[in-house]
């Protein structure tokens, strides 16, 4: 983790750099497996919410996970980290959205 917010882009660079192609596809593969799976138990684990919490607050916060999984799921398709580093950065703060909602 960097020190301070300068060494922040050298930090990211160093990370993004040590991803390998080969890696990203054997992670996005795992994740398009199971991807129906875990959309239905996402949706049944939102309807629960539901009898705890607003609807109000269920509903956005379920169109954002729905959203960002399969927005991320597309971006980590044939993505190379070293030629896409904004792409592959973009696909990580989807998946941490995600996991965020």
């Amino acid at each position: 983790m960097p020190s301070s917010l300068k060494a922040l882009p050298r930090w990211l660079a160093n990370v993004i750099s040590k991803q390998s192609d080969e890696e990203v596809a054997r992670q996005a593969a795992l994740l398009a497996a199971g991807a129906q799976q875990r959309s239905v138990l996402t949706f049944i684990s939102f309807a629960l919410a539901t009898l705890f919490v607003p609807v109000w607050i269920t509903i956005p916060l379920a169109v954002i996970e729905f959203a960002s999984e399969r927005k991320g799921l597309k971006l980590m398709q044939g993505l190379s980290p070293k030629r896409q580093p904004f792409r592959y950065l973009a696909s990580l703060a989807l998946i941490l959205t995600s996991q965020l909602a």
